[in-house]
């Protein structure tokens, strides 16, 4: 018995799909968001393997917020195949809109951001959460999770 797709007992039905495309969209606002620190991570300043962390509110939530906005929201949880063109067209338009209103992205290094949902997960973060993960860098310092070798000041 397959172990993808609708074979996996986490398959919600083809959401994933939705959520490559809307991510895909949102191109403008990660590259505004890299451009502000030079493409360099903003906590060790150090440049490639980069990724954007939603800070002040999360991925899921903003998609989910532009599906009520434009009344969708009884699709929420949908499979792609569900939407039209002219509906994809401004669920994109929507979210890229809402990523602005919420701010641009914390760049990161992906070794740091990989640890931050390592220990806080990948849903619904919180802002107060990445301030206590910078609390347990300090302690345990940036080496520690980028390797010694990788980081140079």
């Amino acid at each position: 018995e397959s172990r993808g797709g609708s074979g996996n007992n986490f398959w919600k039905g083809g959401v994933t799909e939705l959520s490559k495309t809307i991510r895909a969209a949102l191109k403008p606002w990660w590259n505004d968001s890299v451009k502000q620190t030079n493409y360099r991570c903003s906590i060790t300043g150090l440049n490639g393997d980069i990724e954007v962390h939603h800070l002040n509110k999360t991925f899921s939530d903003i998609l989910k917020e532009a599906l009520k906005v434009l009344s969708f929201e009884s699709k929420i949880i949908s499979p792609i195949k569900e939407y039209n063109d002219e509906e994809l067209k401004s669920i994109k338009a929507k979210c890229l809109e809402l990523h602005y209103k919420y701010g641009l992205g914390l760049v990161l290094n992906k070794k740091i951001h990989k640890s931050f949902h390592i220990m806080y997960g990948n849903g619904e973060n919180t802002k107060e959460q990445f301030d206590a993960f910078l609390i347990h860098l300090n302690k345990v310092g940036v080496e520690s999770i980028i390797g010694a070798k990788d980081f140079k000041t």
